[in-house]
Order: structure tokens, then sequence, then C-alpha cells
């Protein structure tokens, strides 16, 4: 894995090809908050990302809602693939989630009677996914792996485990972050494109292999040997300084 300095971003910047961005949410481009509610998103961040919505190709691509995006970032022209590639802000919905979605709810409302007497741990609802937080009682992380694994025997096929940072996320098969990238780029002339996803945990891999397979780059917050990411950024301010450069090109 290498890092992505200076003369890198030089290198892509001067390319005679586009950058199409393609970048997850919490953890890439805010840091983590107690809930997801609860982040901070700066004046500057929130002009960054409006001024790369007018004049580059940027798509947001997340395991929340879309309408969880919205109620943090209030730009009308931000794309978003939310819930792991379920929906997109097309309106397009994937059939998989149509489908399966009844048998999701099923292990949701199991889960929230299973996992009701852990204190700290709590279940966000989402429109096709649920997320399981449990960033207020890490030492449970095991127990709850396990409780987890027992709600989802019989649904192999239909729903998987996305584990993130101190959260899991159950989620309904056939639909990913990478799935979401080749949605969008579908639309695109891509001869013209280098795609790029930034991410920062293991749910972000599928969106890696993606712009991988297409020959475009894989970048994650922070180094880690374990990722099929090509490069990593040093932490979130390092991408942030990656933006302002693709915003300052000229």
């Amino acid at each position: 894995m290498i890092n992505f300095n200076e003369p890198l971003i030089r290198k892509f910047l001067q390319s005679s090809q586009e950058i199409f961005l393609f970048s997850d949410f919490d953890g890439t481009l805010v840091d983590f908050a107690k809930t997801p509610d609860e982040v901070i998103v700066s004046e500057d961040l929130l002009s960054d990302v409006s001024t790369l919505c007018s004049n580059t190709e940027f798509i947001l691509v997340t395991g929340r809602s879309i309408a969880s995006v919205r109620r943090n970032l209030h730009i009308p022209t931000l794309r978003v693939s939310g819930c792991h590639g379920v929906e997109h802000s097309d309106g397009t919905v994937e059939k998989n989630a149509v489908a399966f979605r009844s048998r999701l709810l099923t292990v949701q409302y199991a889960l929230e009677n299973a996992l009701s007497e852990y204190t700290g741990v709590w279940i966000e609802k989402k429109p096709y996914s649920f997320a399981i937080h449990y960033r207020e009682a890490p030492d449970c992380a095991g127990e709850i792996s396990r409780v987890v694994d027992a709600s989802l025997r019989g649904y192999e096929g239909i729903l998987f485990v996305c584990e993130g940072t101190l959260v899991i996320e159950i989620c309904i098969s056939g639909c990913d972050k990478g799935g979401a990238i080749d949605y969008w780029l579908t639309k695109h002339d891509t001869s013209t494109v280098v795609p790029f996803y930034v991410g920062d945990d293991v749910t972000d891999e599928y969106g890696f292999r993606a712009v991988n397979k297409r020959g475009g780059v894989s970048i994650r917050i922070g180094r880690s040997d374990d990722s099929c990411a090509d490069y990593y950024f040093d932490d979130i301010q390092h991408y942030l300084s990656f933006i302002k450069n693709l915003l300052h090109q000229d």
C-alpha cells in the first residue's frame, strides 16, 4: 500500500483524464461520532463538497440512508448511493432490496429483542438495512457477533453481515458499495474518466475492488495491510487536502 502523497496527487491532477470521485462519508469525510446525526460537518467541508458537486464528478457511497446523509449535507446537487448500494438518489432501488426487505425486518425485530439487555448498544434503522452500534460498549463485540450470527441462520444468500468500526451492519445480499460504483459508471462514458474510491473500513473493500477492476484508484483512510486498496491517506485531513487540490488544480 502506497502513501498517496503530494507527488502522486500532482501526477493524477495533471493527467488528461477526469477524476470521477466516489467517497464514503463517516470516518472518511468526517470523524465518527456517538450517533450518525452528531457528526460535525464544518462550513469549510460543506462548501468544498458543494463545489465538488458543481464542478466535478462526485458521488457519495455510504452505509447511511440517503435521508440521513441529507440531514448532514444540505446540498441539493449531491448524488448519493445509500444503504450500501441499495438506494440511489436518482430514485432507483435495487430489486433484491424490495424482494428481501420483509425478511430483513424479521431479523431486525429479533435482534432488537435479543440485544435489548446490552447497555450502550443500539440499532440504527434504515430503509433497506440496519446497523448495530456498540461504540459505547466495545467489550461486548464478541457476544454481539455471536447473537447476530445465530439470528442470521437460514438467511444465507438473502442477508449478510458487514462489519465496520464498532458497528455491525445487516445488509441485503447482492447489494454493496462496489455495485453502487458500477451503477453510476454504467451511466457515464468511462473512457474519459479515472474512477477513485476513498473509504476507511471493511465495508469499503467492495468499493476498492470495483475501482481496481476498472483500472481506477483505491485509497484507504489509514494504512492497512489487510486492505485491497492500492493507496492510503494518512488521515481524514490528508484526504480533505487532496479535495482542495482537486478543486484548485487550474
